[in-house]
Formats: structure tokens, sequence, C-alpha cells
């Protein structure tokens, strides 16, 4: 068994109750690392071609990587791999919080789901054994409730639960996985699979330590390094308004979609963004495991029209704060914090339901879905009560919520007349960060191997930033002319080349993307840090980079694999034809073509098929993947 690793996978057959432990090669670890890396290559491996993503042959995958649950900052994150719903193709869903950790203090690496159970059951995983319970009784709970309920039965308060909500039973679409009490693993629909399967919760306890290569060597470095989190600019920055802190610098650019991203400014943006949030309802921000950075913000709503079951609660972040604020027009941080809330209790994703909300107004205003349809909901832009019943609607799939509950794609298919409203790729919801005004993120939307996924490229954003007149965050940008240029589409490919490949990493590894923003420790540095866990020896460029790219080039087999062709790369009509009309970015749209050409190019990926070129597969390690693809 590797450093840095439990050694250990739990397989868990939901059709015949059947739970076996499970040892991985070395050899895997060292190619795929960890989080979805592994993830893929078992996925991959294991399901056919053509599978219905709710089929019980279908998988769910939860994965560590060998810094999750060490002790330094930025250490909590695991991942949650499946065939998703949204795209029918690979779905990651990454989290933090405290149950990644204690999942690997149980004994395991992972945990993979197969299979459905006849009744509802959650998994209990006890200090390097697992077991399958009852879950009658939690079935129709909210994630907070589901949560006490499964620790007052194991008669344990320390127990760390993974779980859906009432939307993950009802098959939403963009269901999330939930932890901790407000904390969500939510893209790309596990929650969905996992409502298929009767899977409600897996809840894990352990004692276990993760034995690290260099252990005191360690220490030092993550104790010198978190002195110098505490010292960075942006950290504070981040400790004291939390991620949405960064919006009024996003604004600047056009970064920020409004009215269902056909505007860039919004007039109510300071009363919900980090500054707002600080004078009303912060009560104090908390940290991940083993983090010192504290992005998570903790609110209080105890009084009035939008109280809050329970005080103080998890508060919105960045993306919730624009898809359930500005993009739908909302400026209340009252009833924010309320509909961010019923996202946690429900279990959604907030990013895709802001989206549906924001798509479904945009439909209501222009006559194409009706009052009675949305069960006399009057869905005005920005009215609170009004956004907050459609949450319910679509939690609950009640009327038009049934339609909306499948995404913004699917909804724009039968509801005619709306085809350019719904702003997604490869069937997945855009993340809150508009393209038009950064090209990088662009091609990486339309390029990367999820769909509108902002968190495999982070750097993306950050450098669109640093191209803003600011000081504090010269010192983030790549040392490339044409990056600075965010709206420019010239030279952008190389680099969100390598910054989709550093994410594959960082994800794969256990790492915060939160740790890459602030560049501390340097990028270079992380193998150095990855070589202490794991004692390997991993430099940056033939083995950290090398690694990523490999598990860019799995992923996007695994999605040719399931179907995917050359029209799945690339952008919504809003973001290619309609330029912004106010803003940081006016008159802009993406230049996608020249940007996508030269990355396949670079990529050395087929341009007529989209299929990773067969030398490229073998120069990776892939070779039985380059067999199956150009056999």
């Amino acid at each position: 068994m590797p450093f840095g690793y439990m050694g250990q996978i739990l397989r868990v057959d939901l059709d015949t109750e059947a739970i076996e432990k499970e040892t991985l090669p070395d050899e895997v670890y060292r190619k795929y690392i960890g989080g979805r890396g592994i993830a893929a290559r078992i996925l991959y491996d294991e399901l056919p071609a053509g599978l219905d993503p709710l089929d019980g042959k279908n998988e769910v995958i939860y994965m560590t990587g060998p810094y999750t649950g060490v002790t330094a900052p930025a250490s909590a994150r695991y991942e949650v791999c499946t065939l998703s719903p949204q795209t029918g193709f690979f779905g990651a869903a990454n989290g933090g919080g405290f149950f990644g950790p204690t999942l690997k203090r149980a004994g395991f690496d992972g945990v993979i789901l197969r299979g459905k159970a006849k009744n509802p059951v959650y998994l209990w995983v006890n200090e390097g054994e697992g077991e399958l319970r009852n879950a009658e009784k939690l079935w129709g709970q909210d994630t907070f409730k589901t949560e006490d309920l499964i620790r007052e039965e194991l008669n344990n308060d320390r127990i760390r639960v993974s779980c859906i909500g009432p939307a993950g039973e009802k098959l939403v679409n963009f269901a999330a996985v939930m932890c901790d009490r407000g904390r969500a693993a939510a893209r790309a629909g596990a929650g969905a699979v996992l409502g298929s399967k009767k899977l409600k919760a897996i809840a894990c306890f352990g004692k276990k330590q993760v034995k690290l290569a260099h252990q005191e060597k360690f220490r030092e470095v993550a104790t010198r390094f978190n002195k110098q989190f505490m010292k960075n600019a942006i950290f504070q920055y981040l400790k004291l308004y939390g991620s949405a802190g960064t919006m009024s610098l996003q604004f600047l650019m056009g970064d920020v979609p409004v009215k269902n991203w056909t505007q860039s400014t919004f007039d109510g943006m300071e009363k919900i963004g980090g500054h707002g949030m600080y004078k009303t309802i912060l009560v104090r921000d908390k940290a991940c495991q083993g983090c010192v950075i504290s992005c998570k913000r903790s609110v209080r709503v105890d009084k009035g029209k939008y109280k809050l079951e329970e005080n103080p609660i998890s508060g919105p972040e960045l993306e919730t704060v624009c898809a359930l604020g500005t993009n739908i027009m909302l400026d209340n941080i009252y009833a924010l914090a309320k509909a961010n809330d019923l996202c946690n209790r429900y279990g959604l994703d907030t990013i895709s339901l802001g989206n549906v909300i924001a798509f479904a107004m945009e439909c209501y205003e222009k006559g194409l879905i009706t009052r009675e349809e949305l069960d006399g909901i009057d869905l005005k832009w920005g009215d609170p009560d009004a956004i907050i019943a459609c949450i319910k609607l679509i939690a609950n799939r009640e009327k038009i919520g049934d339609l909306l509950a499948q995404g913004t794609r699917k909804a724009s298919q039968k509801i005619e007349g709306s085809e350019h409203f719904s702003v997604d790729v490869k069937g997945l919801e855009v993340a809150m960060h508009d393209p038009r005004s950064n090209q990088l993120l662009g091609i990486h939307y339309a390029s990367n191997p999820y769909g509108g996924r902002h968190s495999a490229a982070t750097e993306a954003i950050i450098t669109g930033m640093a191209s803003l007149p600011s000081p504090d965050l010269d010192f983030l940008a790549e040392p490339n002319v044409h990056v600075l240029d965010r709206l420019s589409p010239f030279g952008k490919a190389k680099p969100i080349i390598t910054m989709q490949d550093r994410g594959a990493m960082f994800d794969a590894a256990g790492l915060c993307t939160w740790l890459v923003s602030m560049r501390v420790p340097p990028t270079h540095f992380l193998p150095a840090f990855l070589t202490l866990i794991t004692g390997w020896k991993m430099s940056y460029r033939k083995i950290f980079l090398k690694t990523g790219e490999r598990i860019i080039n799995l992923i996007q087999a695994f999605n040719i694999k399931h179907g995917a062709t050359m029209k799945d790369y690339t952008l919504p009509h809003r973001l290619l034809k309609e330029p912004h009309v106010d803003g940081g970015s006016k008159g802009h749209v993406v230049y996608l073509k020249p940007m996508l050409r030269e990355y396949f190019k670079l990529r050395d990926w087929d341009w007529e098929t989209a299929k990773p070129n067969k030398e490229k597969l073998v120069e990776l390690g892939l070779e039985k993947i380059a067999d199956d693809l150009w056999h």
C-alpha cells in the first residue's frame, strides 16, 4: 500500500447487498492518483456504452486523494463520480467539509456503489467495515434531519454523513449530494443517481491515521505555508468576506450573469455580495477540516418573513449568490439566505437551479409558460416569494416543476420558442462566470469533458481578474501577454490546456482550488507536497502535468464511448451570438472557433470525431483505450 492512501476500496452491490473490500494495484494509484482519476478509470472499464444514467448498472463512486485528510490547508476534498443524468457523459461533483477525511479515517480511499436496493437503505462505514442499514424512516427527510436521525440511531455525534434530500429521491436531474449541514458535492446530478438506487446516505466514522512517507518534513512545510496563508492578502479578504466578496471585481469584467445571461450589470449587487452579507446576516466564517482559509459563511436570519429553520446555518457562497441572486435579479439578502437553505435541505445544485429559474422567468415573461402551469406563481424577475415557491415546485416535481427538474436543455426542447434561453454545455448549466468577459473561460467551457463547469480550471477566472488594473492580483497572471488580454481569442488554447491538466491533478489529489487561486504555495511546489505524502518522485512537467493530461484524455475517451461527438464541443447560442449589452465586456461574444481548432491541435484530438488520437493515448499509457477507440 502506498503512503497517503488507506489501500482499500469498499465495493457495494445494492442488488444483492454484497459488500466487498477491494485492493487496487499500486500502479493504479500512481497512474491516476485518486479522486476523479481513479474513478474515471473504474467507470470506463465497468460501464457499458449506451447505458441510461438511472439504470442500476450505473455506478456512483466516492473517491478521495492522497492529500485528503492530511494535516494541511485545503486538504478536505473528495469526488463523487458517475455517468451524469444531465449530460449522459462523465460527471464529477467535488465536495469539502469533513466527510472525505472521515471516510479515509474509516479505512477506505473510496466507495463504489452499483445496483438498486429494493427498499431505501444507507451505508454505514465504521472502522474498516461496511454495513447496509434500513433507511425507510429517512426517506422523505431533508438532508439536515437525515444527518440527525443517523447520528441518533448509531449513538455517535462524531459520525459524518453524505446524503441526498427529497430532490434526489424524486430524481431531479440536478440533485446534489450534501454533507455537514450545507456543504455540497453538487454538479452533474449524482444525487439523482443515488436516488434511483434508493441509497439515502453514507455514514462514516473511524480513527485510522493517514500514513505519510515523510511525516515530520510534511508537517514542517505545512506549518510554514499556513503562516504564509495567514499573511496573504487574498486569504484575509476571503476570510472576511467569503467567496462572494470577489463579486465587485467580477462585475467590472462583466463576469457575473444577470437576467438569464442577457445583462452584466445589476444595481442590487452590493446588497447580496460578500460585503452586503458581512453587514447584515454574517455570524462567522467556517472552515473545512484542517484548513485555515475558512471561506465558508455561517449566517443568521432569526426573524421576519424569511426566518431560517435553525440559526446560525450555512450561508450562500459566490456561485449561489449569483445563481439565485443576480441571474434572477433577486437583491434581498434575507430571501437569498432562505433560498440557499431550502436548496441545502432539498439537496439541489444551486448553479443549475438558478439557471433553471432564470430560464423559466424568461419563458414566463415572453408568454411561453403560463401562471396556471406554475401553480399560480407570478414568476417575475427578482420576486422573493415567487422564487422560493418555484424552488419548492421544482424540488417536488409539481406542475411544470416536473419538466424544469430535467434541466434547461431538456425543458427548452419541449417549450417551443425557448431554445436560445438555455445556457448549458453538454446539458450541464453553465457556472456563474460569463465567458464573454474572459475568452479563456470560453474555450474551457466548450472543450472540457464535464460541460459548463468552472472549477475544473479555476485559474482561468483568476487570470481573467488579473487582467484588470489591480496590483494585488498582478502575481496571479500567467506570464503570457495574450493570456492577459481577456477579450482576445489569441493564445488561449495552450494556457487553458495547462490549467485543465493542473485542475485534474488538484482534484485527483484531493486539493482545494482555493490553494491554486492564492498560489501559496506556488503551483510548481505542489508536486513536492505530494512527494512528501507518497514518497514518489514527482516532477512538475513530466509527472504532475502529464498525469493530469492522462486523466483528461481518459475522461474524453469515456465520453466518446458514451456517444460524444464534435457537436458536443460548442457553446450555447446566447454566448456565441448575443454580445454583452453593458458592463466591462460590452459588445463581446465568445470567439470560439479559432480557439477550439488550436485546442484540438495541441491536445492531439481528432477534429472530425473528437477522439484523442491513438498515438497520444499510447504516449499516456492508455494502450487499451487506444485500441478501443481506434479498432
